[in-house]
C-alpha cells in the first residue's frame, strides 16, 4: 500500500472539514473497487469555499464529512495538509478526476 492509499483512509480535519490527503491514482483505484459493490458512495471534491461553508454550517458539514471520500481540489487545502504533516500531499482537481474516471470506466467496461 502506497502512502496515498494509506492516507485515503486517514482523513485530516481542516477547519472542521475532513479531507483525505491522496493522489488521483489512489482515488481512481478506490472508486474502481466501489464500482464492484452494489452500494451507493459519494465523493466530495473540496475547495476553500466548501471548507469555509463546512466551518460555518452544521448541516453542510454533516453532508461533506459524511462522504465516503473528500479530496483536495483546492491548492490551499493541499498546503494545509502539508502543514499537518503530509509532505507529499497532492491536489486532485475535479476536472482531472472526471476525465480519469471516464477513461477508467471505458477501459474497465464500467
Amino acid at each position: 500500500m502506497d502512502i496515498y492509499q494509506q492516507a485515503i483512509d486517514d482523513e485530516k480535519t481542516i477547519l472542521r472539514m475532513n479531507v483525505s490527503p491522496t493522489s488521483i491514482s489512489s482515488v481512481i483505484e478506490k472508486i474502481k473497487t466501489w464500482c464492484a459493490n452494489d452500494s451507493g458512495w459519494y465523493v466530495c471534491v473540496s475547495n476553500v469555499h466548501m471548507c469555509m461553508e463546512t466551518y460555518d454550517s452544521d448541516s453542510f458539514r454533516a453532508v461533506v464529512n459524511g462522504s465516503d471520500l473528500t479530496i483536495p481540489d483546492g491548492l490551499p487545502l493541499v498546503w494545509a495538509q502539508k502543514l499537518l504533516g503530509y509532505k507529499d500531499a497532492k491536489q486532485v482537481r475535479g476536472a482531472d478526476l472526471t476525465v480519469s474516471l471516464c477513461e477508467m470506466a471505458a477501459k474497465e467496461n464500467i
